[in-house]
């Protein structure tokens, strides 16, 4: 206590004091007082009423602001007009001002620095000065004062509504004005300002969310927070249009406040056509200071490529479309993710009224047209050389009434697209006269879809021209003539199948893209659909020995070259794949499996998948259109088809090649030589330039394809052998094939992006040798160097490295220091060594993205320094057994996507704060003898997949729900865990097998089934390929009892209910199996398999392929279980064009498949929960125990009766996605490409058929 009380008397001792002087004591005490009081009576500002969502952001801005750095803090505050910058502002001024010496908010700065900036400098030295009032005569004496004043307090300062940087010219023209620890805010709309002022802490204020919306909405309209219900759909409708933002949330629910419902739906009829002027004023004020460039280049986006990729519409805008795009990205007009150009539908919908005040009565005279008034003004022949844009959608309009008159005084016209967005109509042409002409010489962009006429009108001025598009043309030659069109980079003739004549290459000498494919190129009774150049050689002898990344599996994945979509020495792929026809029905492929896949599998589904476009996720549209049951007829040919994807943030299908040849290697007389057959080598030559542009950019970092067993049409199969890729470069054309280096280990040769490589696998060497141009290496391979004892620290100084592998180097104890900093290393592997400890200097491989670390035999722990690693993606440390702990400020590691840990030693590892991995998106802590469930993983708002394997906690905390974008949790042999909470609405796969512990499912009460039903109800409403949630569980749990028919056996067969496709109470049904392990099989990897066909006595359709693969190593240690699958299936997975009575006969097939091949299980029982699943769950049909079961509306559940001896008769092959699924197991136990854990294990049970609809990343 007596210590303390001499720091308290030394603290004050050393506080200075007030100098008396000449004064009276008591004025100074009164001038003491005085401060004090004013400090005491601070006011707060006003923040308005009725304030939504205000605490989250007040939440944030405090994190990111650190008042006790030694330095000036300024923060940038800035978003769309009305979105809630000021109110903020004031909030935090609030909040935080009694903390500072000194506090001033400057309101308005963007309108009041037009007039009276004494004014603006007397409220600034008034704040700042706790109340003091100081006579300043002119504008210089306000800046001498307020510069002193700022250098002497701690002060914080806003200035709100900054638009230009000289308006704080007067006020503080620089932060190095101000005292240490004052802080800055400024909001603005122009994120540019901010930067040039020096803004350290940005922070961009977002739209409300959607519950954050309806409140605000409601407490302005309603006086609460929820819409009254006669009210709730024509709210939501305005709540839409709003789109967040709040302040149309607050002016929108204050003026129909009391009204009828007669006057809301006005209201909302009249907002679809003109804005609300209020703010439609507010918005615009945005676009003060524009340039004209960069007003039309908004209008433009607003009016024609909202959602276009940006370097497209660059391109096409011209050479100063960049530098505005950029200005209107700092001002908040649009936005740019993932190079595609978006803005809010209020911003957009200001420009098309600016548009249409242009001339309210005439849209004719507007410079941008767009649907209806596009079409209006083409008919009726009232354009002018006002207009400069023109699009229009000729799916919505007729055209076959436009004339020579329809373009002719749009002689300004710079962008004109009619276009097609369904690709499967191109063909559909419009009419036009032969004497057609276009007038306008500043022609940039013409796409038109269908284009009628045989070629370009003879007056057609193309000088400027940048994109053509003719798409689904007539055109048999583009121009006649040969003129030189110099500016022309992309031409697109696609599906133009009237086309003889492409011009003279030398008339486009900047030509960058030429697209001729999906023409069905004739190859003698044989067509290839697709990109690029394909070859088919008869003969299986195997894939060419150039191209060397190769697996025996059904697809591949090669990572793509860093920067790949700008690298001009990077051209394309070369793809391979070698198929092999079945010797008998029964090799490999079901029996009666066989005779179902007909014509329907190989021949319909295909050409239903090749074209389909990416987008389309509601419908299954096929090139022939709807077709029935007996319109199928058998011909003679085989089908091969691929599917290409490209993956990085996601995963999204690029092509679907297709080739199909009339070659009659099977016969259909069973007595006829079938010596004669063999396989086919199919390569592909797939140019980068083919790759859509949406798709060019860093985000997309690996590629991906996969072949698909296919079907003759006389039923027989087609199995995939063998397949490959190659990246292809500039440099391959002057290299012989002959010349590739087969010294290299399988590693490195699959590995196409990197060019020097120097592979060492296996060598019985004691050190690394000297190597040859090491500074021109990019690949340094010493795997299983088992004599190896040392790493040379020279490595680091190969400034090219990209990856170095030391897997295997079992005798390499040590790691060496680093000592310079290197950039290019991305990939280090160091499983299997003898390494004690990673040196602190790793943090200087500043380019650093893959760390994997497994069987590290001695290692403890990492370096804390591994924390500044900012680049590093993925850390794997798994089966190290004297590993301790993690680094304690692992949340710092924010471009983390993937951390695995799991099987230690440990007796309760410990795991250090998590809330910082902002970027994690997959988390395995498998096998780590974690006794609670970790809490901070509730702050991993990105996390898709959560693996909690082997763990030994007994309850999941409720706030497992908030984890909103997960979708696959891992929790088998959790053997101490009792409880499932409520799950988040977004999971798609849930695996609990193995949980001796979890309470009894089988009850419908539990928890658990209700929370899946609203999984389900929530996919229902998702993309086509989802819609399906999957769950696996121990039998030992419980078969839940709702589930009333239960048969041994492997198949069922049901009626579905009369007009099922229409039926809004019908959602789909449940397919539930048991499966029982053989007794003496022990194996990590199993396969459940699940098929849907429609079947009647003439011919069975396939409808669906579904397969879950389980990988868990804890199987391999313990007695394998039982296991139940359930499958919850919607019916919107169900093609359009089975809706119909005719298919109501549903056929489902169960099996699993055990390691590589399949094996026999000792028993299987399915069991199908009754089809109507309402929002009642509990409406299971009566189990009246008998093969043939009737629910009581009609629907009538078949069991097939063949038992256990049918089904090891029929137990078979393995179909579906088994290419990602093989990847996937591979990649989780080498790492050499981490990202497929991350985008394909939701692929595992995913067919071509779901593929065509959407992607599952």
């Amino acid at each position: 206590m007596i210590q303390k009380w001499r720091i308290a008397l030394r603290e004050a001792a050393n506080l200075s004091g007030c100098h008396v002087n000449d004064q009276y004591e008591t004025e100074v005490v009164k001038e003491i007082v005085d401060t004090i009081i004013r400090r005491l009576n601070h006011q707060p500002l006003s923040v308005g009423k009725n304030i939504v969502g205000i605490g989250v952001h007040l939440e944030k801005l405090k994190s990111l602001m650190n008042t006790e750095l030694n330095m000036v803090s300024v923060v940038g505050i800035y978003g769309i007009g009305g979105v809630g910058k000021t109110t903020i502002a004031k909030a935090i001024y609030n909040e935080i001002s009694h903390q500072y010496d000194g506090s001033s908010f400057l309101i308005n700065i963007r309108e009041r620095s037009k007039g009276d900036i004494l004014q603006l400098q007397q409220e600034l030295l008034h704040g700042i000065l706790r109340g003091k009032n100081f006579k300043i005569n002119n504008v210089d004496e306000g800046i001498s004062m307020i510069k002193r004043c700022l250098s002497f307090n701690r002060v914080l300062v806003i200035f709100d509504d900054v638009d230009e940087l000289k308006q704080l010219e007067y006020l503080a023209e620089e932060k190095d004005w101000l005292r240490a620890k004052s802080t800055i805010i400024i909001t603005s709309r122009d994120k540019h300002v901010l930067a040039q002022y020096g803004a350290d802490i940005p922070y961009e204020v977002s739209k409300l969310n959607q519950e954050e919306a309806i409140e605000l909405f409601s407490l302005w309209a309603f006086k609460q927070n929820r819409p009254q219900e006669v009210y709730k759909n024509l709210s939501y409708n305005i709540i839409d249009y709003a789109d967040g933002l709040p302040l149309a949330l607050k002016v929108l629910g204050a003026s129909l406040f009391g009204k009828k419902i007669s006057n809301w739906e006005s209201a909302l009829c009249k907002l679809k056509i003109i804005p609300h002027m209020e703010i439609h004023n507010v918005l615009r004020i945005s676009l003060d200071g524009l340039d004209d460039i960069e007003r039309g280049i908004f209008l433009d986006v607003a009016c024609f490529f909202k959602g276009d990729d940006r370097d497209f519409v660059s391109r096409i805008l011209g050479p100063h479309a960049e530098q505005a795009i950029t200005t209107l990205d700092d001002r908040c007009l649009i936005t740019v993710s993932k190079n595609m150009l978006d803005m809010h539908d209020l911003i957009q919908q200001m420009g098309w009224e600016i548009i249409r005040q242009e001339c309210p009565e005439d849209p004719g005279r507007r410079t941008r047209l767009w649907d209806s008034n596009a079409y209006h003004v083409l008919i009726r022949n009232t354009g002018t050389q006002a207009i400069e844009g023109l699009f229009l959608d000729r799916c919505k309009f007729n055209l076959s009434r436009l004339t020579t008159e329809s373009f002719k005084e749009m002689n300004r016209l710079r962008l004109l697209k009619i276009h097609n967005p369904h690709e499967d109509q191109l063909s559909l042409k419009d009419h036009l006269p032969r004497d057609f002409e276009f007038s306008s010489y500043e022609l940039t962009y013409l796409h038109w879809d269908g284009y009628p006429l045989e070629s370009l009108p003879m007056n057609f001025h193309a000088e400027k021209l940048v994109e053509l598009l003719l798409r689904g043309s007539n055109i048999k030659e583009v121009w006649r003539g040969n003129k030189l069109h110099d500016k022309l980079r992309v031409m697109d003739l696609s599906f133009s199948f009237h086309l003889i004549r492409i011009p003279d290459i030398s008339s486009v000498p900047n030509l960058e893209i030429l697209i001729l494919d999906s023409q069905l190129t004739s190859f003698s009774n044989s067509f290839y659909h697709g990109k690029g150049t394909c070859i088919v050689l008869p003969g299986s002898d195997g894939i060419p020995e150039w191209i060397m990344n190769r697996t025996n599996a059904y697809g591949i994945t090669t990572e793509l070259p860093q920067h790949w979509h700008q690298n001009n020495e990077f051209l394309g792929f070369a793809i391979c794949c070698v198929y092999v026809p079945l010797a008998s029905e029964s090799e490999d492929i079901p029996e009666k499996e066989s005779g179902h896949r007909s014509k329907n599998e190989s021949d319909n589904k295909s050409e239903d998948e090749s074209a389909h476009t990416w987008e389309n996720e509601t419908e299954d549209k096929s090139v022939a259109g709807s077709f029935s049951k007996n319109e199928h007829k058998r011909t003679h040919s085989c089908r091969l088809v691929s599917c290409l994807a490209i993956m990085g943030d996601g995963v999204e299908v690029v092509d679907w090649p297709c080739f199909q040849s009339n070659c009659f290697c099977y016969k259909e007389d069973k007595d006829e030589d079938n010596e004669s057959v063999s396989g086919q080598t199919w390569v592909i030559c797939y140019p980068k330039a083919a790759i859509p542009e949406r798709f060019c950019s860093d985000q997309w970092t690996h590629f991906g394809l996969k072949f698909f067993d296919s079907y003759s049409n006389s039923g027989k199969a087609l199995k995939v052998k063998e397949c490959g890729v190659r990246l292809i470069y500039s440099q391959d054309l002057q290299q012989s094939h002959e010349d590739a280096d087969v010294r290299i280990c399988s590693a490195c040769r699959g590995d196409g992006t990197l060019r020097r490589k120097c592979c060492f696998k296996g060598s019985d060497m004691n050190e690394v040798p000297i190597i040859e141009n090491p500074l021109e290496l990019d690949s340094l391979c010493l795997r299983d160097c088992k004599n190896l004892t040392s790493l040379p620290s020279s490595i680091f100084g190969f400034k090219s490295l990209a990856t170095l592998s030391c897997s295997g180097c079992s005798q390499v104890e040590s790691f060496p220091e680093i000592l310079q900093d290197m950039e290019s290393l991305r990939k280090l592997y160091l499983d299997g060594t003898a390494i004690k400890e990673i040196p602190s200097s790793i943090q200087r491989l500043r380019g650093l993205q893959y760390l994997s670390l497994r069987k590290c035999k001695n290692l403890v722990n990492l370096p804390e320094s591994i924390c500044n690693l900012t680049s590093l993606k993925l850390l794997v440390v798994e089966r190290c057994p004297n590993f301790k702990k993690l680094p304690d400020n692992l949340g710092r590691l924010q471009s983390l996507l993937r951390l695995s840990v799991g099987h230690l030693d440990s007796m309760n590892f410990p795991l250090p704060s998590l809330s910082g991995l902002c970027s994690l998106r997959t988390l395995e802590l498998r096998g780590c003898n974690l006794r609670e469930f970790p809490s901070e993983i509730y702050y991993l708002s990105s996390l898709v997949t959560l693996s909690l394997e082997g763990n030994h906690f007994s309850r999941i905390p409720d706030g497992i729900s908030q984890l909103y974008n997960l979708e696959r949790l891992h929790l088998g042999h959790c053997k101490m865990l009792q409880h499932i909470p409520e799950l988040p609405s977004g999971l798609m796969f849930l695996d609990a097998h193995h949980c001796t512990s979890l309470e009894n499912l089988s009850s419908h009460s539990n928890l658990l089934w209700s929370s899946l039903f609203r999984c389900f109800k929530s996919q229902i409403q998702g993309p086509a390929w989802l819609r399906i949630v999957t769950t696996l569980i121990a039998e030992s749990n419980g078969i839940p009892e709702w589930i009333s028919h239960q048969k041994s056996g492997f198949k069922i067969t049901m009626k579905l209910p009369w007009s099922w496709y229409e039926n809004d109470d019908f959602l789909g049904f449940v397919l539930c199996s048991i499966y029982v392990p053989h007794e003496i099989e022990t194996t990590m990897f199993r396969i459940f398999n699940f098929k849907l066909n429609f079947d009647d006595d003439s011919a069975s359709f396939h409808l669906d392929d579904m397969r879950h693969d389980q990988f868990c190593e804890f199987c391999c240690d313990e007695d394998a279980s039982s296991q139940g699958c359930l499958i919850y299936y919607s019916k919107s997975r169900i093609p359009k064009r089975y809706h119909s009575n005719e298919w109501r006969t549903l056929n489902a097939s169960f099996n699993v498949d055990f390691g590589v091949k399949p094996v026999k299980v000792a028993r299987t029982i399915s069991q199908l929960y009754n089809v109507e699943v309402s929002s009642d769950t509990s409406s299971a049909v009566e189990d009246t125990n008998t093969d043939v079961e009737r629910s009581c509306d009609g629907t009538t559940l078949n069991i097939d009766g063949n038992g256990v001896d049918a089904q090891d008769h029929e137990m078979d092959h393995m179909h579906g996605w088994s290419f990602f699924a093989n990847l996937f197991i591979g990649y989780a136990v080498q790492d050499t490409n981490f990202k497929l854990n991350i985008l394909l294990d939701k692929l595992v049970h995913t067919d071509l058929h779901q593929l065509s609809h959407g992607c599952p990343y």
